[in-house]
């Protein structure tokens, strides 16, 4: 697509969705850009929606931005819990800054969150993907940013905005007994994962267990797939070396840090699992040993991202144990929502959403040999 030069048409009016040929205007506006920058023709901007109306606008020099819109109640809902995520981490943890692309501003009347677009950065589901391994340097540095974000914002209680993550444990605990409008929404493949999780009692056990357990201690991500993990060189890195901007803080909210840490256990144990090419109707674990990822290769990366993150925490040896248990438990609940989430686009369950829920009931059950026998970890 051509870079676009400014346009005389006015900005979208209030509450309509902002159209591309209104976007430079409306950055002007907002003096995110100039004028000279709109006249010059160096803007591209390209409509990179999903869930939200989001809108890429890239230049050859200075900042780039996406403009996030929400459409619809609840789609507002969480592009404000968005932009409440960037002010809440700039007022409480200064030190966790440059982990994040920079914070553009939030236009309330149109529910429009600005924020950098890091144009250079790559996910670290691709990055991964791409070179075929996951460096145990990299692993160091998620685990120290995730460090840095929990241990500066523990005990702090400042509320989310209205109306914003009306949830505050995690929905997979209820998967079991699903409320009317998650059946009446589901495909045909979500209905066959929920009748397998009531079918077999014990996720429902662990589930209600964990929920009565959960700790509302730090500012957690609450989604840290690592989609929302961006890798980044050179300049954008800190200090000149690999490293990361953590991205899409829709979900953003107080709650259990180990959750977070979860998740970055679960998205090991997915990337592994779909590196094997389960096919046909035969029990996924006959398929283990032909993974394209082993788990041998992911282990050291793991203990470094762990290593890392204990040091930042300052967790101690002697609580060590029971906080590492308890992050390899919420990873097995987020490998059930990864399944969840792809049986929503299926009318069946595909061999590797019934790969993962297995994993999740065998680490619910024996959570410190999955400590060291997927992970790699020595359980204290």
């Amino acid at each position: 697509m051509p870079p676009l030069r400014r346009h005389t048409r006015r900005p979208a009016s209030r509450g309509s969705v902002l159209s591309d040929e209104g976007v430079v205007d409306y950055l002007v506006r907002r003096k995110l850009v100039t004028a000279a920058d709109a006249i010059n023709g160096t803007l591209t901007v390209r409509n990179v929606s999903r869930r939200n109306h989001v809108i890429a606008i890239t230049r050859e020099s200075g900042d780039s931005y996406l403009l996030k819109q929400g459409i619809g109640q609840d789609r507002i809902s969480t592009i404000r819990n968005e932009a409440w995520a960037y002010e809440t981490i700039a007022r409480e943890s200064g030190e966790f800054a440059g982990y994040l692309p920079r914070y553009g501003g939030y236009d309330s009347a149109k529910h429009i969150l600005a924020v950098q677009f890091v144009k250079d950065g790559e996910n670290l589901w691709n990055y991964c993907t791409k070179h075929r391994r996951f460096p145990a340097s990299v692993g160091a540095e998620l685990g120290r940013v995730l460090g840095v974000l929990h241990r500066t914002t523990k005990g702090r209680s400042r509320p989310a905005p209205r109306a914003s993550n009306p949830r505050r444990i995690p929905w997979v605990f209820s998967e079991t007994r699903p409320p009317a409008r998650v059946l009446w929404t589901s495909s045909a493949g979500r209905i066959q994962l929920l009748e397998l999780l009531q079918r077999f009692r014990q996720f429902r056990r662990h589930f209600d267990r964990l929920c009565r357990e959960w700790k509302t201690e730090s500012f957690t991500h609450f989604d840290l797939r690592w989609d929302n993990c961006i890798v980044v060189s050179g300049a954008e890195g800190l200090n000149g070396r690999i490293g990361l901007k953590i991205v899409d803080w829709e979900m953003a909210r107080r709650g259990d840090p180990r959750w977070d840490v979860g998740a970055v256990f679960s998205n090991f144990l997915s990337f592994w699992v779909s590196s094997i090419p389960i096919t046909g109707d035969c029990p996924p674990d006959r398929y283990l040993h032909a993974a394209e990822m082993p788990l041998e290769r992911l282990q050291p990366a793991i203990r470094a991202f762990w290593a890392s993150y204990k040091r930042e925490m300052g967790i101690s040896e002697g609580a060590s144990g029971e906080w590492l248990l308890r992050a390899v438990e919420y990873a097995a609940c987020q490998l059930v929502q990864t399944a969840a989430e792809h049986a929503q686009d299926t009318t069946g369950l595909t061999g590797g959403a019934i790969c993962l829920l297995q994993l999740c009931l065998n680490i619910l059950r024996h959570p410190r040999k999955a400590t060291t026998e997927l992970l790699g970890i020595a359980a204290a």
